[in-house]
């Protein structure tokens, strides 16, 4: 009962944590470069309609997949509905995001830790979709939850910049250690959630 209240604690700050920055994310989709903290503007202004395409597609992801992990949204039209988009949000922000990444201006370290985020993000999405076109729904399941994990590194990673500059650190220094304990972490996280819950089934199966 206690890991039930966790799980759906868990799940609600992680609802209220992707509107709010999915939503704030979406002012990008103005082009306009002032919306972009200074940081990141020579980025946008030097290419913009990638920029915008990552992270406006990004922003789309984080607000519809927050939605396909509720038990009644599942084998509807509207969850594969709304899946389809997810993906092709995916697809698109994170091949923008290799781009982006090699353009940064917080130097290698953040552009490999970005470019391997991107990378990894299309390959656990485009796995997701085709187990589902195989109709191989507990893998379809399990790489969408995974998936979702790479983006909400975007999540994670104002989190760990905004503390990081509440206690003196640097934004740059925040950033480049962000590039890669954004999707590190929730990778982490995922992966000990899903052993975790995997476990009864083993043991059922052990059993059998």
């Amino acid at each position: 009962m206690l890991s039930r209240y966790a799980s759906l604690a868990g799940y609600t700050l992680l609802i209220v944590l992707a509107l709010a920055i999915g939503v704030v994310s979406l002012r990008y989709a103005t082009f306009n470069p002032a919306v972009a903290p200074n940081e990141l503007r020579p980025n946008m202004e030097a290419h913009p309609p990638i920029f915008v395409a990552h992270t406006v597609a990004g922003a789309t992801a984080l607000l519809i997949g927050v939605w396909q992990f509720m038990p009644r949204t599942r084998r509807t039209a509207w969850h594969r509905i709304e899946g389809r988009i997810y993906v092709g949000a995916c697809l698109i922000g994170s091949v923008a995001g290799v781009y982006i990444a090699f353009h940064t201006t917080a130097g290698p370290w953040a552009a490999a830790g970005f470019a391997i985020l991107a990378v990894l993000w299309f390959g656990a999405t485009l796995t997701g979709y085709l187990n589902a076109r195989r109709g191989n729904f507990i893998l379809h399941r399990r790489w969408m939850i995974r998936s979702y994990a790479l983006t909400s590194a975007a999540i994670t990673l104002r989190l760990i910049t905004g503390i990081g500059e509440a206690v003196g650190i640097s934004f740059y220094d925040a950033y480049i250690f962000a590039a890669w304990a954004s999707w590190i972490i929730n990778l982490a996280v995922v992966e000990t959630w899903l052993a975790y819950h995997d476990r009864p089934r083993r043991q059922v199966s052990a059993a059998s």
